[in-house]
């Protein structure tokens, strides 16, 4: 079947509205940065896909009418569009990344690991408690800033303290460029004051240590 991808391109991208007002792709998070990297010609022989999931023996991808698993690729991550070659899988290109995570990988041969790729908004979740470190909130945002990310710090649990401002105060000493958001994580706070990175065909991240609150963050705004 031939699909009318002429909606993915460029000049035809539609950039607000409702979830439903956006194509399977858009929902996904096709942007106009990755359609300005292909033609209309690549978009009729190798469909865009991106990876949702990596596991260790395949690389679970989703399209337009698109739902199949890749062979595993140590150059491909999560969160990457790949233009799907359907005789060739292994051979399918990736697009130019937005942002990057990545680390060393084990050992002493100085390679990288892929973490995730092609994410917006990274939440820096911390609490009102024992976990909160300055220290690793820094890491964070240096991570996020090297990848091309813009971080945002959540602090949660702040229903526990009856004054939580001296945690938003450390918070802030952080970085001036860096937005500090405070709320309980299982009021209506998530979305109201989340929604603004949270908009349709953007891609969010959630940093922090165990315990934190990003499931339930997460579970909020879904």
């Amino acid at each position: 079947m031939i699909r009318d991808y002429s909606d993915f391109l460029p000049l035809r991208a539609r950039n607000a509205g409702r979830h439903s007002d956006f194509n399977p792709l858009q929902a996904l998070g096709w942007q106009p940065f990755f359609a300005q990297q292909i033609s209309v010609e690549d978009l009729s022989v190798t469909p865009p896909v991106r990876i949702v999931e990596v596991h260790r023996n395949g690389l679970h991808a989703l399209g337009d009418g698109i739902d199949t698993i890749l062979p595993p690729r140590a150059d491909v991550t999560l969160g990457d569009w790949l233009m799907l070659d359907p005789l060739r899988p292994r051979s399918s290109r990736v697009l130019e990344r937005t942002s990057l995570i990545k680390r060393p990988a084990p050992g002493t041969d100085w390679q990288e690991q892929l973490i995730a790729a092609n994410i917006d908004t990274a939440f820096i979740v911390t609490s009102c408690n024992q976990d909160f470190k300055v220290a690793r909130l820094e890491r964070y945002a240096a991570l996020t800033f090297e990848a091309g990310i813009t971080p945002v710090i959540v602090v949660t649990k702040t229903d526990l303290l009856t004054d939580s401002q001296s945690y938003i105060d450390s918070a802030r000493t952080v970085s001036d460029m860096i937005d500090v958001v405070a709320l309980y994580a299982r009021g209506d706070a998530p979305r109201t004051k989340l929604t603004s990175w949270c908009r349709p065909g953007k891609t969010v991240a959630f940093l922090g240590s165990s315990g934190v609150g990003k499931s339930t963050l997460a579970n909020a705004l879904l």
